[in-house]
C-alpha cells in the first residue's frame, strides 16, 4: 500500500492509498481515524475521489468524529475514575 496524495478540509488530515487497483482513504482528527475502503473499479484515480468529497460528506465526517471522540471521552472517564496517581512531595 502506497500513499498517493495527502490534503486538509478544515481540522480534518486526509489520506490516500492506493494498492492493487484498489483506492483507501484515512480520515483523521484529534487521534481519531476512519476508514473507507473501496473495490477494484470502484475508483479510477485520486482526483475521482476528491470530487467525490462533497462538503456534507466532510460535515457527516465531522458528526461521527463527534460521536467518536464523546464514546472514548465517556470510556477514559471510567477509567480514569478507578485509578489513582501517587503522592509526589
Amino acid at each position: 500500500m502506497r500513499i498517493v496524495d495527502e490534503w486538509n478540509y478544515k481540522e480534518i488530515k486526509v489520506t490516500a492509498f492506493h494498492m492493487n487497483g484498489k483506492y483507501s482513504l484515512k480520515f483523521e482528527l484529534n487521534l481519531l481515524e476512519q476508514w473507507f475502503k473501496f473495490r477494484d473499479g470502484q475508483v479510477e484515480n485520486v482526483n475521482q475521489l476528491k470530487e467525490m468529497l462533497t462538503d456534507q460528506f466532510y460535515n457527516n465526517l465531522i458528526e461521527v468524529f463527534s460521536t467518536m471522540d464523546k464514546n472514548k471521552t465517556e470510556l477514559l472517564h471510567n477509567i480514569v475514575d478507578g485509578y489513582n496517581f501517587d503522592t509526589i512531595i
